[in-house]
């Protein structure tokens, strides 16, 4: 398995805790944020191949977060997670470039399954980046 560093943002403490230990057992580095804005800072300072955040936060959204990584760097991989879902936030969060959204409380076997994906991709992509050079 590939090894990557991941950002957490969610101002839910468990819940960071919680996909920190899954992430972590599955081989990764685990960065955690409780606001956007310190998921922004953390994102300009550190190399990140993936960020999970939740949509609701305090201060600035999940999705401004979302509109912010991609501007910084469009391969990141952003997954959005929400426990207040409905299909017009589902639809601005994939149009604006999520990789994919979960619904809380999720399935943790599917988040597993999509970030394994999305981690691959990554790597892929980074190695033909470098290539490239």
């Amino acid at each position: 398995m590939e090894y990557t560093k991941i950002l957490v943002v969610d101002d839910d403490k468990n819940m960071t805790l919680l996909l920190r230990e899954i992430l972590k057992d599955m081989g990764h580095e685990v960065v955690t944020a409780h606001t956007a804005e310190e998921g922004m800072e953390l994102i300009e300072s550190e190399e990140f191949y993936i960020v999970i955040s939740d949509l609701q936060l305090p201060g600035m959204s999940g999705i401004d977060l979302l509109r912010f990584v991609k501007g910084f760097n469009n391969l990141i991989q952003v997954f959005i997670m929400t426990a207040h879902s409905n299909k017009q936030r589902v639809v601005e969060c994939l149009k604006a470039g999520a990789t994919d959204y979960f619904e809380k409380p999720f399935n943790t076997e599917d988040v597993i399954i999509s970030i394994q994906a999305a981690i691959h991709r990554v790597h892929k992509w980074a190695k033909l980046v470098m290539n490239a050079e």
